[in-house]
């Protein structure tokens, strides 16, 4: 099954308010959350976007998954199957969000 991650535009405003609040210098910052980034996306790729530790949260809708991913950061994404033309199987997980507190 092939695994396709995409990250939407809020993404970007959530990493930059996490890099902010990590200690440190900036470029030490970026590099920490430059590395957290590619980790999280070879952990969604290696778990095909399950990871032992996410909740499934179906209400409210649309469902989906919040993970603890660090000490200080949420990350909320979804999960959609499809087939291509000849069968392939593909799985896509949407990043919505990095939140510093799981949802209520």
């Amino acid at each position: 099954m092939r695994v396709v991650i995409r990250f939407h535009d809020g993404c970007k405003a959530d990493i930059l308010a996490w890099l902010a609040r990590l200690p440190g210098g900036i470029e030490d910052r970026r590099l920490f959350v430059d590395h957290a980034v590619d980790e999280l996306k070879r952990e969604l790729a290696r778990t095909t976007g399950r990871p032992p530790m996410a909740e499934y949260r179906d209400a409210p809708p649309p469902a989906r998954y919040w993970w603890k991913y660090a000490t200080d950061l949420w990350v909320t994404y979804t999960v959609t199957d499809s087939r291509g033309l000849f069968g392939a199987r593909t799985r896509t997980i949407d990043v919505f969000s990095f939140e510093p507190v799981p949802p209520a």
